[in-house]
């Protein structure tokens, strides 16, 4: 049987490879093709059959019938790049960009919904900030607006371990309005991103970070949006943006006068840094960067630190076929990842759409990627994790 050609138009190929961060070498390899016959593919001067055109669907993450289309779709732009390696952007690996375009879907469904019925998610609590303001002084105002001011100190000390710290920072702001993800990512790409235009704000936070580094991350993170701006961030005081997203942070996290209170003299070891650490819930890194803008420790505690935990900041990937493989059947493995990746604010919206009959539960399991037996531990959890956390 001769092989069935299909009319596609080369700039749309060409896009959706591009799209998802792949090289022309890298997508030959992956569609089993030569590099010359995708060039040829993305020059007109031929075109894929069937079979591999549904290659190409799987392999760069798309409908077939996206495929087919006759122009580009309309997308939302890659945020902001704040990221650098030796002063030079790295670039994003395919995980990275399906995480970007995972973001800006969420984004664009519960912006949607809300737009319709805006009590399936509370109001947006976000105040904005210019380069102008002190950094320190807008972390410490925001944290006063989250309910969490300088008069929280027993909380954030009795948070039950840094996973109980993460999790409550994380609920707290989707209580205030704020979508927080959780994708899996290299390292090399980004600790996190954030979203601020096309919708609702966004929050991404790379899953393989340790939880004390996503406490920093989310609040960093947090601190783009007062900035009006989203953005891929990496490195740490590595530019303008990053230095003022870093001391917002540190205030927000670590207030001055709660500090003072627990120094009882110039800091000087890496040990009482660590002290501070577990005390506050957060990560040595934070520490070190107040006690070095309160001039409360040695000059060189922060550097040394910072080199260290930047190399232990994030954890190896680990193989989770046999738990995706029980998840497909659904129930609750299915619905705590999904609830972990996706977070009570996004879960909880689609779940009260869905309640409200604004969609239909064919249309809620697309949206949340979960099986019919995954609604009820998926309601539950959700339910559990603002009781707990919020």
């Amino acid at each position: 049987m001769p092989r069935q050609i299909v009319a596609v138009e080369k700039e749309v190929i060409k896009w959706a490879r591009e799209s998802i961060g792949l090289s022309e070498h890298a997508a030959a390899q992956a569609l089993k093709v030569t590099a010359e016959t995708l060039r040829a593919w993305e020059a007109g001067e031929d075109a894929p059959g069937i079979g591999q055109l549904r290659r190409m669907a799987m392999v760069y993450k798309r409908p077939v019938t996206a495929l087919m289309q006759p122009d580009i779709p309309p997308g939302a732009p890659v945020p902001k790049d704040f990221r650098t390696v030796g002063g030079i952007a790295p670039k994003l690996s395919v995980d990275a960009y399906l995480a970007i375009r995972e973001a800006q879907r969420i984004q664009m469904v519960i912006t949607d919904l809300v737009e319709d019925v805006p009590e399936i998610m509370p109001p947006v609590h976000l105040s904005f900030y210019s380069s102008e303001d002190s950094a320190t002084e807008s972390g410490l105002l925001s944290r006063n607006e989250f309910g969490a001011g300088s008069d929280d100190y027993k909380t954030q000390i009795g948070f039950g371990g840094i996973n109980h710290a993460y999790n409550a920072w994380r609920t707290r702001l989707q209580l205030a309005g704020i979508l927080v993800l959780a994708k899996l990512m290299h390292p090399m790409d980004c600790r996190g991103f954030s979203l601020h235009e096309g919708g609702l704000p966004v929050i991404v936070v790379n899953s393989r970070e340790i939880d004390q580094a996503k406490i920093f991350t989310l609040i960093h993170e947090y601190a783009h949006l007062t900035r009006h701006q989203g953005g891929i961030c990496q490195e740490r005081d590595a530019e303008a943006n990053e230095k003022w997203c870093n001391q917002f942070a540190a205030s927000f996290l670590v207030p001055e006068d709660w500090l003072r209170w627990n120094v009882p003299a110039h800091v000087t070891s890496t040990a009482e840094v660590a002290r501070l650490a577990k005390r506050f819930k957060v990560s040595r890194h934070v520490i070190a960067l107040r006690l070095k803008e309160l001039k409360l420790g040695d000059a060189n505690l922060y550097a040394m630190i910072k080199q260290e935990d930047d190399a232990h900041a994030f954890v190896p990937p680990t193989d989770t076929g046999v738990e995706e493989k029980e998840e497909e059947r659904g129930g609750p493995n299915q619905a705590q990842r999904r609830l972990t990746e996706v977070g009570v604010g996004y879960a909880g919206a689609i779940l009260a759409a869905l309640d409200r009959g604004v969609i239909d539960l064919r249309e809620a399991g697309e949206y949340l990627d979960i099986g019919p037996a995954s609604f009820e531990p998926l309601t539950q959890r959700v339910k559990e994790t603002r009781e707990r956390y919020g």
